[in-house]
């Protein structure tokens, strides 16, 4: 007899990102999680910005294709912060200038446009789009959203060129809600009912729609048609460690890892909580932080230049090598409580004790966490107490060794496992 063996045909799926390798934001290692479960299964390229001018058009990655795009005013800002930072402080002034202009630009765009929506972005994203599907016939599009224009280019491109493919947004961020997108709370508020009619349009024109458990409320209020699209789900983020860091240091280290924003995630009193207790007590902190709001963290490394350490912005796999080596994470909620902090499933991830900083009664954060064992609640106050700073000083003698094993804390968050996630999408695009 003779026996034809036929190889399954492997469903193409092309992932749109904001920014991925080797410059990962938070929803860039939300997809990256997703897509090293899904190339198991699946052939994947990888659509997303550049963020360097020095970066590819095009490079292999991790056996996948990551192609990157970039709007002409990108191009320009990359250009000149690569041109603003090599060239001495003398030569780089027209650079900042020219830097400053484009922001000016950005934010009298997002003021002036009926709806805050870069089409230039929607452009490019589709350009390429339509590059890919000429070389390979595209089945699925997972536009995930931050950017939203993602999810707006997937769309097109099936109305354009391919009604087969499948487009599935992939929801991490509150667009209508986003203050940062929309500049000022008034425009904010102007074109609030413009934006929900955005997201309808999305959610009526796709296959289907993943969407953080975080915003459920939002579109359980304000989408109330085709809603058997939607499968809320956790932020993909729960990998096991893949190797034990060993202690060197005789005290406790409290490591902080992630971005420190005015406005947004603010310093202030985690610095005035941490100076009240080293002033009597022996721990180390290490700070791995970038952003705009980070001078008080340089002002309390001079106060305790032996036992407090910034580190500064570092590469992912630098950060995690640190919180593998933590006994202690900190973390800082952002200001109004509603946007999830991503590391705080990265640092549930290696089961290590977890003290959050809060505002926000309600704040997302504390509410995830609520589940985890390890974990103290410190609510913001106007003044640092003694009863504050025992609280902490307590938690950390107690639970400085203690440990959380990844079954356990999947037990506990098992939506967040990417695995979750990427069977889900590979059961719909069958």
């Amino acid at each position: 007899n003779i026996f034809i063996i036929m190889e399954i045909k492997k469903k193409h799926i092309v992932v749109l990102v904001g920014s991925y390798y080797p410059n990962f934001s938070a929803v860039g290692i939300c997809a990256r999680n997703v897509v090293d479960e899904l190339k198991k299964e699946a052939d994947i390229s990888v659509i997303s910005q550049k963020t360097d001018i020095n970066e590819k058009d095009e490079e292999e990655y991790d056996g996948y294709r990551i192609i990157r795009n970039s709007t002409k005013l990108n191009t320009l800002r990359l250009y000149a912060i690569n041109k603003k930072n090599t060239l001495p402080k003398l030569f780089s002034l027209f650079w900042l200038i020219l830097i400053n202009l484009i922001r000016t630009i950005s934010f009298l765009r997002a003021i002036l446009c009926k709806v805050n929506i870069k089409n230039d972005q929607v452009d490019e994203y589709i350009k390429v789009l339509a590059s890919v599907g000429e070389k390979k016939t595209i089945d699925t599009i997972l536009c995930c959203s931050f950017p939203f224009e993602s999810t707006l280019a997937g769309i097109q491109y099936k109305k354009l060129h391919d009604k087969q493919v499948k487009v599935i947004p992939y929801f991490f961020d509150n667009f209508v809600e986003r203050d940062g997108l929309h500049r000022t709370g008034w425009n904010k508020r102007m074109k609030w009912n413009k934006h929900i009619d955005l997201v309808k349009a999305v959610l009526k024109e796709s296959d289907h729609l993943f969407v953080m458990h975080t915003l459920r409320n939002h579109f359980q209020t304000y989408y109330t048609e085709d809603v058997e699209k939607i499968t809320y789900t956790e932020h993909p983020l729960l990998i096991e460690a893949k190797a034990n860091a060993y202690k060197t240091n005789e005290h406790a280290v409290l490591v902080y890892a992630g971005a420190f924003l005015k406005h947004y995630v603010e310093p202030y009193f985690l610095v005035d909580t941490l100076k009240e207790i080293l002033k009597r007590h022996l721990i180390n902190i290490d700070f791995y932080v970038m952003g705009n709001c980070t001078k008080y963290i340089d002002e309390l490394t001079s106060q305790f230049p032996i036992n407090v350490k910034n580190y500064g912005k570092v590469t992912f796999e630098t950060a995690n090598r640190a919180i593998l080596a933590a006994d202690i994470l900190l973390c800082v909620a952002e200001c109004s409580g509603i946007q999830m902090s991503s590391k705080i499933f990265t640092y549930m991830s290696v089961g290590k004790p977890i003290i959050l900083f809060y505002n926000n009664e309600n704040d997302i954060n504390k509410r995830i966490l609520s589940k985890y064992p390890l974990v103290l609640f410190i609510k913001e106050e106007v003044k640092i107490t003694k009863e504050t700073s025992a609280r902490i000083v307590n938690f950390i003698e107690i639970n400085k060794n203690n440990r959380l094993n990844f079954c356990e804390v999947c037990s506990l968050y098992p939506e967040a496992e990417p695995r979750f996630t990427a069977q889900k999408i590979l059961t719909i695009i069958q």
